[in-house]
C-alpha cells in the first residue's frame, strides 16, 4: 500500500515545491496555461476508454449529471472550483447512497 502512496506523493510534493519557486515568472504562467488544455484531453481520453472497456452499462447517469452541472457551474456561472468540488461531493453523496 505504501507503494501506492508514497511516490506520487513525493512527486506532488516537489512539482509543488518547483511550482512555488518559480509562480512569478512568465514562462511559468504559460506553462500552466498550457498544460490546463493537455490535463482535460487527458482525462477525457481516460474517461472515454474505462467507458468503452465497460460499456454502455457501466455509466452512471446520475455522475453525468453531476459532471455536466459541474461544468456549467465552473463555465457559466463562474463559481470556483474548490466549492463546486466540495458541492460536486456532497450532491454525490445523497445521489449514490
Amino acid at each position: 500500500m505504501l507503494g501506492a502512496i508514497i511516490p506520487p506523493t513525493v512527486i506532488m510534493l516537489t512539482v509543488a515545491s518547483i511550482l512555488v519557486r518559480f509562480q512569478g515568472q512568465d514562462w511559468m504562467k504559460h506553462f500552466i496555461k498550457g498544460m490546463s488544455p493537455a490535463v482535460g484531453v487527458l482525462l477525457a481520453l481516460v474517461s472515454w476508454q474505462l467507458i468503452r472497456a465497460g460499456g454502455p452499462k457501466s455509466i452512471k447517469w446520475r455522475a453525468v449529471l453531476i459532471a455536466v452541472l459541474s461544468f456549467f457551474a465552473l463555465v457559466v456561472f463562474k463559481i470556483p472550483p474548490q466549492y463546486v468540488l466540495i458541492g460536486a461531493g456532497i450532491v454525490g453523496l445523497f445521489l449514490f447512497r
